[in-house]
């Protein structure tokens, strides 16, 4: 168990450590096997109106909407959710792509 314990304390700093080295960002400790990107999008909110609106402030307004980290990948999560909770949506703009609603 003392071995167990010894090598995975080990494991973690060298880890760590290897991060902190060769990265330098401050996000060490971030899990980081499924990132896409490391900059968020940005994302605006087309209406069927034509009015349109960005993430910002639809967060803002409606308390919905929160993202965590920069690597979600917003097109897959995050715009469904969008199209089901933003009343009145027809698409939501993820960086330069378009991803239309009830399609």
């Amino acid at each position: 168990m003392r071995a167990a314990k010894a090598f995975f304390s080990g494991y973690l700093a060298v880890q760590i450590g290897v991060s902190a080295w060769f990265l330098g960002q401050g996000d060490w400790f971030a899990w980081r096997m499924f990132a896409m990107s490391t900059t968020a999008p940005a994302v605006t909110i087309r209406y069927a109106s034509g009015r349109e609106e960005s993430l910002e402030s639809f967060r803002t307004r409606t308390g919905i909407g929160k993202t965590y980290r920069a690597e979600a990948m917003q097109s897959r999560f995050l715009v469904p959710y969008l199209c089901a909770n933003a009343p009145g949506a027809a698409s939501i703009v993820v960086g330069a792509e378009a991803h239309a609603c009830g399609s």
